[in-house]
């Protein structure tokens, strides 16, 4: 008995070892996506703003020439300087994400340090998905259930030691 309950210890230790690395694997996994999206949206917004600066520029040129009301060059500009924050923002998630990818990959944070950046692109694709079925293989394969269910024998087992009075 307390040899099978040494072997539980080993499943135990292996499985909680496989929940540890999953979790670091989804990490660095979502922070590449993560990153990769954001270098995306950075870069629509910034081609969006380009577009709406010049078209801001242009509105200003007819307003001086005469030819618009002045409610609309200022709402062009209006409509420019919203975007601003935004492309910032999607710029600093960019970096916070490449950051996250860095220390996923326990690479060094020192001052020098420059962050890496992500090659690939996102390409979505339509998959047909058994949701049914997905979440039954899920359930049985995911580890921190199985390390739920590990536990649970070594307990069953911990029990059938005291009650056979293996201990002293």
């Amino acid at each position: 008995a307390t040899f099978r309950r040494s072997d539980l210890e080993v499943l135990i230790a292996q499985q909680v070892l496989n929940v540890a690395m999953t979790n670091q694997v989804h990490d660095a996994r979502a922070a590449f996506y993560t990153a990769v999206y954001n270098r995306e949206l950075n870069r629509i917004r910034s081609e969006q703003f380009s577009r709406l600066e010049q078209n801001a520029t242009a509105q200003s040129q007819r307003y001086q020439s005469g030819l618009v009301a002045r409610s609309i060059s200022v709402g062009a500009e209006v409509q420019a300087g919203a975007l601003q924050p935004q492309v910032e923002a999607s710029d600093r998630s960019y970096h916070a994400a490449a950051l996250k990818i860095v220390e996923a990959m326990g690479e060094d944070l020192g001052p020098s340090a420059r962050l890496p950046e992500p090659a690939g692109e996102l390409k979505y694709a339509a998959i047909d998905v058994d949701l049914s079925r997905e979440v039954t293989r899920t359930l049985e394969r995911r580890p921190d259930l199985e390390l739920a269910r590990l536990m649970i024998r070594a307990a069953k087992e911990d029990e059938r030691i005291l009650e056979a009075a293996y201990y002293p």
